[in-house]
């Protein structure tokens, strides 16, 4: 029995590793492993001030339009969470692949379930592009509030 326990506490720590790696991790978690907020800044320019400062209203649309997709992805998962506050930090490559996503959930939400919304958002984000891409890095951050319900059988 206890072999068993480690064993499946080795995989669980070897996919939250793995993931970590990819850039999606909790804010304090990036801390741990030297992924700061100001030196990523000095990399990646802000989104609304300097990259899409022209396009401000299209660029969070689209913007309002990725979390959507994010918590469609959940419902499709089967992985459903009442209202939860999460300040999102979200750095995009040239080409508008995620390079980090950096969260810090400001609601409770059990360890189980920030390990699900980790291992989802990773999925998601491993095929997505934004819609809006502009050959240049940038960043968007705030807060982000997530409410995946199951939907009620139309009749």
């Amino acid at each position: 029995m206890k072999k068993i326990a480690l064993l499946f506490f080795l995989v669980i720590c070897s996919q939250t590793y793995i993931i970590a790696q990819k850039g999606i991790m909790s804010i304090k978690e990036g801390k741990k492993q030297g992924v700061f907020k100001d030196t990523l800044d000095k990399i990646y320019p802000s989104a609304i001030g300097e990259v899409y400062k022209d396009e401000a209203n299209d660029f969070l649309e689209a913007y309002k339009k990725m979390y959507q997709k994010l918590s469609s992805f959940f419902r499709t998962k089967g992985f459903y969470i009442e209202k939860i506050n999460v300040f999102s930090i979200i750095y995009f490559n040239d080409l508008g692949k995620l390079d980090y996503y950096l969260y810090h959930f400001n609601s409770p939400l059990d360890i189980e379930k920030q390990n699900l919304f980790q291992k989802y958002a990773y999925n998601f984000f491993e095929n997505y592009t934004f819609e809006m891409p502009k050959n240049k890095k940038f960043t968007q951050c705030g807060p982000i509030v997530f409410e995946v319900v199951k939907e009620k059988n139309k009749k």
